[in-house]
Parts: structure tokens; sequence; C-alpha cells
């Protein structure tokens, strides 16, 4: 089996990826799908085959790309899939010091909280 990544980027009056996240779930019913336009499948068609069978689901002015991936991965913030579904999974992250103290000085006068939010409240 070889792994592909298939992004989509759906013209706006065509913009809903129900169609084309059913082809996919069809060519791979275990594929991830990191981000909305974004999937993860493992196959044994070619990158030709899957832009083929895809074909289908896409209207003219739709773009997608169809690439052959390796194993090694790497995330930050991405969909993780649990069970039949993604969910998101976000990691505990620290503020910075100086955050902190600008979010901690957060009084409707003071300037560091003004400046931090573009003076717009």
């Amino acid at each position: 089996m070889r792994r592909y990544i298939i992004t989509c980027d759906l013209h706006p009056t065509h913009q809903t990826y129900a169609a084309m996240s059913a082809e996919i779930k069809r060519l791979d019913p275990r594929c991830e799908q990191p981000h909305r336009g974004a999937w993860l499948i493992e196959s044994n068609l070619s990158a030709r085959e899957i832009r083929a069978a895809l074909l289908p689901a896409a209207d003219f002015s739709d773009r997608f790309f169809v690439c052959e991936a390796g194993p090694d991965t790497a995330r930050f913030n991405s969909l993780e899939r649990a069970g039949a579904r993604n969910v998101i999974q976000f990691d505990a992250r620290k503020r910075s010091a100086i955050l902190n103290s600008v979010l901690h000085d957060g009084k409707r006068g003071s300037r560091l909280f003004k400046a931090a939010i573009g003076g717009s409240f």
C-alpha cells in the first residue's frame, strides 16, 4: 500500500466537501482528514488513478492535488482521528511572560492592553 495526500480547494459556489469526502472515503474508509480540505489515504492505486476516481465529485472550477506521501509526518494542531470521526486535540501551551503581563494588566485604560488588542475592545 502506498500513502497519498489529497488536498482540495473548492470554488466558493461549490464549497461543499461532502461529495469529495464521500469519494475519498470510498477509496479508503480509514482515511485521515487532518484539515478541512486535506486527506491522507492508503491505496494501491496510482496518483493518476486516484485523480480519475475523484473527478466526478469535482466541478470544473475546483482544484485538487494528489501526491504520494511517506510515513514520516509531523503535526501541529491538526485533526486527529478518534474512532469514526476527527477531533481537534490541542496541546497545552504556556503563555509567554510578556503576553501574561499584558493580559494580567487587562484594565480598559491599560496602555499595554490597548496596544495588545490594537486599540479596539
